[in-house]
Order: structure tokens, then sequence, then C-alpha cells
């Protein structure tokens, strides 16, 4: 055994440099030295500053070894790191087209059902008497029934555009604020709206229930069905001036049931007669009533209206101080649509 086998067997448990003294030179020795790796080799004889030399040179080198194999073993550390970052990013990323692929494929059957709701409540509005139309998120109609073509005056071969134009322009705000709320609620929200026909003067009195679309909790249009009720409209309208015209009469009116209860009187009668409204309404005409008038007078009174016609006489009436005035009244009954007497209306002056 030398000093080459050795330094193999050190190199075995310890990894250490080496730097070989020797006096042989042959081929066959330098060849096996080479296999051990040293860090010198130097021959015999030689000088101190040769060895001195030789000794930095393989400390300087195993340095660098040292170095390196640690540079080495970091990089080899962070190559590990990087592949396990990229499985668990792989992973992730496979992960995420996943869900990706399962909410195309939601949003897509979603946006099927929605077609296919939207296709059926067409056929089913289409002919319906109330007009209903449908409108996408930027609220241009995308349906209209006939009914709605009918109502707005519009030729079935016209297109429908902006749904702000089926309402007169004072309503901009009104139907600004519903539609706000449409975008942030999945109820139907009504309101009373003033409409405009194409071809015709006369305005729509409307009650319009939107009802909010919305796909994947976005909204995405409406639906809007409309309720005329200009008809409604114009009675309350004719009936409010007909109530005025009766309470700001000069004369006295007043309106009974069958059985001379009292149910209306104007301001001209309490006036006349003293009374407060409270007081006068739910009495009987008995409370006007004096003895001049006999039994014949009344008797005559209640054939005649009873029968459907008209009563006309001077009455002599009392008030609720007990005066008594006269009064050129008139006594007609009030029929319902079959006919029939339900009411009477008296109208009288003080004379």
């Amino acid at each position: 055994i030398d000093g080459i086998d050795i330094a193999k067997k050190i190199q075995e448990i310890h990894p250490i440099s080496f730097v070989f003294i020797t006096a042989y030179s042959s081929d066959e020795y330098v060849n096996r030295a080479r296999l051990v790796e040293p860090h010198g080799y130097l021959l015999k004889p030689f000088t101190n500053r040769d060895l001195s030399i030789n000794i930095e040179l393989a400390a300087y080198k195993h340095t660098i070894e040292k170095g390196l194999q640690k540079a080495r073993i970091e990089l080899e550390s962070l190559n590990q790191k990087l592949e396990e970052k990229v499985v668990l990013r792989t992973e992730k990323l496979n992960e995420a087209n996943q869900l990706l692929l399962e909410e195309i494929k939601r949003r897509k059957h979603n946006a099927r059902k929605l077609l296919e709701s939207e296709q059926k409540y067409k056929e089913l509005t289409e002919f319906l008497p109330l007009p209903v139309i449908i409108t996408n998120k930027e609220l241009q109609i995308t349906y209209s029934n006939v009914a709605t073509h009918e109502l707005f005056e519009i030729n079935e071969r016209e297109n429908l555009y902006e749904l702000i134009d089926l309402f007169h322009k004072t309503e901009n705000e009104h139907l600004n604020e519903i539609l706000a709320q449409c975008e942030n609620s999945q109820k139907v929200i009504s309101g009373e709206f003033i409409g405009n026909k194409k071809n015709s003067t006369p305005q729509l009195s409307l009650i319009a229930y939107f009802t909010p679309i919305h796909i994947d909790a976005s909204f995405s249009g409406v639906r809007v069905a409309f309720l005329d009720i200009s008809q409604r409209v114009s009675m309350e309208s004719q009936l409010y001036l007909l109530s005025s015209a009766i309470e700001q009469a000069k004369d006295c009116i007043m309106i009974t049931n069958k059985e001379s209860k009292i149910e209306y009187a104007n301001q001209a009668a309490l006036k006349e007669y003293g009374y407060s409204y409270s007081e006068m309404i739910n009495n009987t005409t008995q409370i006007f009533k004096t003895p001049f008038h006999d039994k014949p007078f009344y008797k005559h009174l209640w054939e005649t209206i009873s029968s459907g016609n008209s009563f006309s006489s001077v009455f002599v009436n009392k008030r609720k101080d007990q005066g008594s005035f006269y009064e050129e009244k008139t006594i007609s009954p009030v029929k319902d649509k079959n006919g029939e007497i339900k009411n009477y209306i008296s109208t009288g002056r003080n004379i």
C-alpha cells in the first residue's frame, strides 16, 4: 500500500485536498495519482518556495471547489423548490381551468334556459290583451306583443327601439328611478305613468309593472306589462268635476236612501239648514218636516217618486234653530243600471 492508496481510502471517508510529494515521476504513478484528483503533485527535490506555492494553490482550489459544491447544492435545492412550485401552480391552474370550464358550461346552460324561457314567455304573451315588452340591459326593446302595438298605435312592421320612447318626456325622472331600483332588485316594481301614442294626441294613463331580468346576478333587462287606466282616470276626472260642481252649487242638494236617510248634503244645504255635515248625515228628512203639509201631500210625494218620476213643489221646511222657510224643491229617483231605484236626489232653493 502506498500514499496513493491511502489517499483513496481517506477520500472515501472524508473528502479533503491532497498534494502529493514524491520522487516518482513514471507515467504509471502519475496516472494513478490523477485518479485521486490531487490539488498538487510535487517532485523531489523541491524548494520551500515550490512547496509554499503548491500548498497555496491547493488551498485556493479547495476553497473554489467547496464554493462551487455549495452553489451546486443551493442550485439543486432551488430547482427542487421551483419544480414543486411549478407542480403546485400547474395543479392550481388545472383547478382554475376546470372551474372556468364549469362556469362557462353553467353560463351557457343558464343562457339557453333564459332563451327558452323568453321564447316561451313570448309565445304565451303574444296574443294576450295585456301589452308586454322585453328589453335588454341597455333598455332597448327586443320584444313587444300585439297588444303593445295596438295600445301605442304602432304599426306591427315598425320596430320599437328605446323603452323611454313609450313614455311622456315628463316621466323621465320617475322612469329612471324605477329602473335604478330594478337593477338591484328581484321584485316586481310598479308605478303610474303618462304614455305616448304614436299617431294620436290623447295621452295614455298607465300602470307599468317592471320585472327585472338578472343573469348570474347581473342586470340584463326588464319585462314590462302595461295596464291602460286612461278610461278610469277620465271617469275619476269627470266624477271630481261633477262632485266639485255639486259641492259648490248655490242650490241645496241632498241625496238620501230609499228610507229617507240622508247620505250626502252639499255646502249650500248645510248652510241653509244650519247643521254640520256629521249632524245631518244618517239623519232622515223628518228633521226638516213642519206641520204645514198634510198626509195627502206626503202620500202623493212618495207615490210619485217611488214610481220613478220626479216631484216638484214648494216646501215649508224647518232649520236646526226651528225657524222655517219656503223652499222650491224637486225630488228625483236615482236608478241603477237595471232600472231599480237606489237613492233619491233633491235640489232646492230658498224662495
